[in-house]
């Protein structure tokens, strides 16, 4: 699993935020095709709208089914 952190610029005069991302590995990312198929995600904004603004948004029960498909910590 690779982590990496970025720190917003302050170019704007805007607050800045850390982020902590946590990028699976190819074998551990969850293919497309999987979520379609998952009724409890058929309506995911990124399947929706794929060019839509980011970050998408997941509802909690989204949230946990999405869970389902990750690789276990």
């Amino acid at each position: 699993m690779a982590r990496a952190q970025r720190r917003g610029e302050r170019a704007t005069g805007g607050p800045r935020r850390p982020v902590d991302l946590t990028v699976f590995d190819e074998p551990d990312r969850v293919p497309r095709h999987r979520l379609r198929v998952d009724a409890r995600l058929g309506g995911l904004e990124v399947l929706r709208q794929p060019q839509a603004a980011n970050p998408p948004y997941l509802t909690g029960a989204q949230f946990a089914a999405l869970r389902d498909h990750l690789p276990p910590r």
